[in-house]
C-alpha cells in the first residue's frame, strides 16, 4: 500500500495546511489532501475508442475566523504552491461576508478513531494496465453481445480503475485518513423490439476493494 500512496504524507501535510492557516490567523481550519490515479478505457465493436490515464494531487481547505468563511483549493502543493494556496485562502476569509449560522462541527460530535479500514484498498487494483482495461472491456462488450440474440449492436464498452488516499485534518484535531480502490466494467447495448424500434440498456458492475 505504501509503495503507492504514502498516507502518512497526505496526512502530515494536511497537518501543515492547517498549521500554516492558524498562524496566519484562522481560528478554525479544515484540510483534505488526495492523492491517486485513474485510469479508463472505452471499447465499440472491438476497436478502442478511448483510452485514458492521469495521475491527481490535490488539496482543498476551509477557514474560518468570527463568522467569515473560505474555501479554495490548489493540485500545486510545490512549497511556493502552498505558500499562495494558504495565503489566498487567508485573502478570501477577509472578503467573505460573515455568516452568523458559521461554525466548525462540535469535538463531541466527531467520530474517534482508530477507524477500520473496511478492506476498501485492494493493492492488485494497481495491476491493470490499459491492455488489461481494453481486455476487460472487450469481454464485456463480447458478454453483452451473445446474452439475447435481439441484441444488434453494442454503443460502446468500457472498464475503468482508480485507486487513491485521502487525508482530512482539522484544527480541533481530529484526523482521518484512508485507501481506497475501484474497478467497473459495463456494456450499453442496443436491441430490436418487434416493431424494429432501437432499445437501448445497460449494464455494469462497481466493484470497490
Amino acid at each position: 500500500m505504501q509503495e503507492f500512496v504514502d498516507i502518512d504524507q497526505l496526512r502530515n501535510l494536511g497537518k501543515e495546511i492547517v498549521s500554516r492557516s492558524q498562524q496566519g490567523g484562522a481560528e478554525v481550519a479544515e484540510a483534505v489532501v488526495r492523492e491517486g490515479s485513474e485510469l479508463s478505457a472505452r471499447v465499440r465493436l472491438g476497436e478502442v475508442e478511448m483510452l485514458r490515464e492521469a495521475s491527481f494531487k490535490s488539496a482543498a481547505i476551509r477557514v474560518m475566523k468570527k463568522g467569515h468563511v473560505a474555501v479554495t483549493s490548489t493540485s500545486d502543493l510545490t512549497p511556493r504552491g502552498m505558500q499562495r494556496f494558504v495565503a489566498d485562502a487567508l485573502e478570501l476569509l477577509k472578503l467573505s461576508e460573515q455568516d452568523p449560522f458559521a461554525g466548525p462541527v462540535e469535538p463531541q460530535l466527531l467520530a474517534q478513531g482508530p477507524f477500520d479500514t473496511f478492506e476498501a484498498f485492494d493493492p492488485d487494483v494497481t495491476k491493470i494496465d490499459a491492455n488489461a482495461a481494453i481486455s476487460h472491456a472487450r469481454r464485456a462488450e463480447k458478454a453483452a453481445q451473445a446474452y439475447d440474440k435481439r441484441i444488434t449492436n453494442i454503443q460502446e464498452a468500457s472498464c475503468s480503475r482508480v485507486v487513491g488516499g485521502t487525508a482530512v485534518v482539522l484544527s480541533s484535531g481530529f484526523t482521518s485518513s484512508r485507501l481506497r480502490s475501484a474497478v467497473s466494467i459495463g456494456a450499453v447495448a442496443l436491441a430490436d423490439d418487434k416493431d424494429h424500434k432501437k432499445r437501448r440498456g445497460s449494464s455494469s458492475h462497481y466493484l470497490p476493494r
